[in-house]
């Protein structure tokens, strides 16, 4: 049922329940789902994830996003969360393999 429900609207919320309550079954689906619907991910959700959620986004094989809209999503987590952004975060966001080219 549950990954019949989730949608990119949802998913961030149920990457951050499942991992509060240590449901690494879901956790796991919900990271692979967001990687690979990060372009269609809800940017205001996205940007509430603490960044421990954020590298297991970015780690995950699924990941998949054009670099234009991955620069602006970065930014936009930079923005609003600028002291948990550290130099190891923003490296494996904005790395070359994940974003060949930045907006």
């Amino acid at each position: 049922f549950i990954k019949g429900d989730m949608t990119p609207e949802n998913a961030t919320t149920y990457l951050s329940e499942a991992t509060c309550y240590n449901d690494e079954k879901l956790a796991a689906a919900a990271q692979d789902f967001c990687a690979q619907s990060l372009e269609r991910i809800n940017e205001e959700s996205f940007v509430k994830l603490s960044p421990e959620l954020v590298r297991k986004i970015f780690s995950s094989e699924r990941l998949k996003c054009s670099s234009s809209d991955l620069s602006k999503l970065v930014a936009s987590y930079c923005i609003a969360n600028p002291d948990d952004i550290d130099r190891g975060l923003f490296q494996m966001m904005t790395c070359a393999k994940i974003m060949p080219s930045a907006d």
